[in-house]
């Protein structure tokens, strides 16, 4: 919907429905790792629509 919409987006979904990206303090890092990067690439114009059901590490350390 968001890509439809020409918003930018990065989105890490459990399939199960599951709190386990979010629950637990791996899972806290990596939101906060990752939306760290997302918002580094809208200030510099770099940003891709992201969508994953496991979960990626933040590669933005540039």
């Amino acid at each position: 919907m968001l890509n439809e919409q020409h918003i930018c987006n990065d989105f890490t979904i459990d399939p199960k429905g599951d709190r386990a990206v979010s629950g637990n303090k791996k899972g806290a890092i990596l939101r906060v790792n990752r939306a760290a990067c997302f918002f580094k690439s809208l200030f510099f114009g770099t940003y891709s629509n992201f969508l994953s059901k496991i979960m990626v590490s933040a590669n933005c350390s540039d």
